[in-house]
């Protein structure tokens, strides 16, 4: 009898701890493991490495949510102020919001394809539509800050090389 007991109540325990909430602060990394992850990020093959780097930086140094990252504009920042502007709304016809743009007709009946797309994107909640300033943050925030623009550029300069061959391309296949 003391065996059942024993399990039940061991079991009672693991039920009581699996009930009780986590709160996201007890699974940050320490500065150390975040400092490797960025690294790791640069081991990986171009443009990869830079895509990983500012998914990264931008989660783990600024906040920003998923949705946020994936829907990403370089005009949210004002390089003079070192300040990130998440917008209310977003025009946006990626897939994700194709998607839920379909779910959100399916449910509502009054509500056209094209009304459902003109609403996508905005931010999770209400208050997610907010500015994020780095200056007068710790160090490590201003030197991510910069680091982000430095990805965006890099980033930018390879699409604009690319739409650059993509349009000699283009003007070759003409002649």
């Amino acid at each position: 009898m003391t065996d059942d007991y024993q399990q039940s109540s061991e079991w009672a325990q693991q039920h009581r701890e699996s009930l009780t909430t986590r709160h996201t602060h007890e699974d940050v990394l320490t500065d150390r493991e975040f400092e490797l992850l960025l690294e790791a990020c640069g081991s990986l093959p171009e443009p990869k490495d830079l895509q990983t780097r500012f998914v990264c930086l931008a989660a783990g140094r600024l906040g920003l949510r998923a949705g946020e990252i994936s829907h990403f504009h370089a005009e949210w920042l004002d390089w003079d102020r070192m300040l990130l502007r998440i917008p209310q709304h977003e025009p946006c016809e990626c897939g994700y919001c194709r998607r839920q743009a379909t779910q959100e007709t399916t449910h509502n009946e009054d509500l056209t394809h094209e009304e459902a797309m003109e609403a996508r994107w905005h931010p999770k909640t209400v208050a997610s539509a907010r500015s994020i300033f780095c200056i007068g943050h710790p160090a490590i925030y201003q030197s991510s800050y910069r680091l982000i623009r430095q990805l965006l550029n890099a980033a930018h300069n390879q699409h604009s090389k690319k739409e650059c061959s993509d349009k000699s391309r283009l003007f070759e296949r003409r002649r």
